[in-house]
């Protein structure tokens, strides 16, 4: 459990040797960025998760949530405090850069009312609240990769978000419930199963690869 929480971390602390060179902004946006499309996806993944297993895996939405809040917030920071020009400029300049700004703005208050306090004294709309904003955050990080024109990393973010996207439609969620209580007897599910599964671990194959390679690069400064 603790590996699966913590996993992203090591990504991000990849990048303590660029910072001790002075080369921390040549890597810190593909690094950090890269980690925190992970993380998004993988929170997306716990629901359809849960679906199809029953497992007790619920947390971990609340820790990736969380990790795609930290990575981006980290990201605007050194925007903030690195290259010239103003602030305004560096953050939201171009319309990559206002994009990733807009997301962190919308994962703000996210990861502000993501406590059990704050569940209390929202009530019942903070699941609401939370499932629109995870959304939200979809929409603009796949915005935010065809801006930047890397097809190839958002054919693959889109192939990993499919088999989420269609558990979660009411009736598919029902009759998949429906079939984990028969004993998943029923050989359509799965070979509808492993499609889902396929397509996601392609997507995801090309995204771990992109995000390998930029961790090597900023190991070897390269």
């Amino acid at each position: 459990m603790l590996l699966l929480r913590g996993w992203p971390a090591v990504f991000a602390l990849v990048l303590a040797r660029p910072a001790l060179h002075g080369a921390l902004t040549a890597y810190a946006d593909p690094v950090l960025g890269f980690d925190a499309v992970l993380c998004l996806l993988a929170c997306l993944a716990v629901t359809p998760v849960i679906t199809v297993t029953r497992s007790a895996v619920t947390r971990l939405r609340w820790w990736y949530g969380n990790w795609v809040f930290a990575l981006g917030a980290a990201g605007l920071a050194l925007h903030l405090a690195a290259g010239s020009g103003s602030a305004a400029a560096r953050t939201a300049g171009t319309a990559v850069d206002w994009t990733g700004t807009v997301i962190v703005v919308l994962l703000a208050p996210m990861a502000a009312t993501s406590s059990a306090a704050a569940q209390k004294l929202l009530g019942p709309e903070w699941k609401r609240w939370q499932r629109w904003g995870v959304w939200a955050v979809w929409v603009l990080v796949g915005a935010h990769l065809a801006l930047i024109r890397a097809w190839l990393v958002l054919g693959a973010y889109l192939a990993v978000s499919a088999p989420a996207i269609a558990v979660r439609q009411p009736p598919v969620r029902k009759a998949v419930k429906a079939w984990r209580a028969g004993g998943y007897s029923t050989g359509e599910w799965w070979f509808a199963l492993t499609v889902g599964v396929v397509l996601a671990a392609a997507g995801a194959t090309v995204l771990v690869s992109e995000e390998v390679s930029w961790t090597v690069r900023a190991v070897l400064l390269r």
